[in-house]
Order: structure tokens, then C-alpha cells, then sequence
């Protein structure tokens, strides 16, 4: 018999919204990589990689919408129980994976916004050319230097968070 907890449906599966947001999440976030190894190429002229990185945050911040939206869903929806012939170790593995992957999209599209906040060019975001998305006030009132420092430590992090979440996904 599977064990149930406040966050988990005894029976069932996850239902079609959960599944709907699960799998735009994926490819909303391989679209996401895709473009970050793409947008930071040489010899994009300035219009064009301007229009890429507008869209590659516009992404980030959908994403990190969809995943709290997900969250909260897992909180009030519950989550179908591991089948009973699951053992222990693995039951631990399969919450660990999946925390590891919630975790890892934070972390990426969180260091991806502290990193736009403290850019030396302090280009506003529009998603989807249209909504304007605040940088995050207090990495914004940052001095020049300490904006210099933050945003390659913050780079540097996002890009490491980016490459091993596809790496888990795959």
C-alpha cells in the first residue's frame, strides 16, 4: 500500500493541467537554453541580440510564474502516491530528483533576474516587448563595482544551474 502524506493523493494521477504546465515548463526552458548559447554569440549585430535577450528573459520570468503557479498547485492539489512495490531508497530518490529539479529552476531563473539587476547597462525588461518586469531593487542600488562583481559571480551560476538542469532533464 503506498503511504499518503498532506501533499499526496493515495489514488489518482497528476491531472491534465499539471500535466500541461509540466511539459510547457520543459520545453519553455530548452527553448530558454537554446537561446542563451545562441543570443551570446559573436556576430549578432546589437538589434538583434537586444530583441534575443528580451526574449530569453521574457521566457525566464514565464517559467518562474509557471513554477510557483505549479507549487502552489502541488500544495492544495496533492500529488498521486509512488506505487507500493516502490522501496524506500528509491521513494527517497524520486522526492530528492524532483526537489533537485524545482530547486535548479529557481536558482536558474532567480540568477538570471539578479544578474539582469546588476548589469553594467541597466537595460529595463519587457516581456514580450510589452510588459515592463523591475530589476530587483536592492542588487539594482548596488555601486558600480560591487554590480561588476556580483553580475559575473551571478552569470557564472546561472550558467551552471542552466547546463545541469538539461542535463538532469535529459
Amino acid at each position: 500500500m503506498a503511504y499518503a502524506t498532506a501533499t499526496t493523493r493515495v489514488t489518482g494521477d497528476y491531472g491534465g493541467l499539471a500535466k500541461l504546465l509540466h511539459w510547457v515548463t520543459a520545453a519553455l526552458i530548452f527553448a530558454m537554453v537554446g537561446l542563451g548559447v545562441y543570443m551570446t554569440q559573436e556576430g549578432l549585430d546589437l538589434a538583434t541580440k537586444f530583441r534575443l535577450y528580451q526574449l530569453h528573459k521574457s521566457i525566464g520570468v514565464t517559467v518562474l510564474a509557471i513554477t510557483v503557479i505549479r507549487l502552489v498547485a502541488r500544495q492544495i492539489n496533492g500529488v498521486p502516491a509512488l506505487p507500493a512495490h516502490v522501496h524506500g531508497w528509491e521513494r527517497f530518490a524520486a522526492h530528492a530528483a524532483h526537489g533537485a529539479l524545482y530547486a535548479l529552476v529557481f536558482s536558474m531563473t532567480l540568477t538570471g533576474w539578479a544578474m539582469v539587476s546588476v548589469a553594467a547597462f541597466s537595460i529595463p525588461t519587457m516581456l514580450y516587448g510589452v510588459i515592463p518586469w523591475p530589476h530587483i531593487p536592492f542588487l539594482a542600488e548596488l555601486s558600480a563595482e560591487d554590480k561588476k562583481t556580483a553580475e559575473a559571480v551571478f552569470k557564472q551560476t546561472h550558467e551552471i544551474f542552466a547546463y545541469t538542469l538539461t542535463a538532469l532533464i535529459v
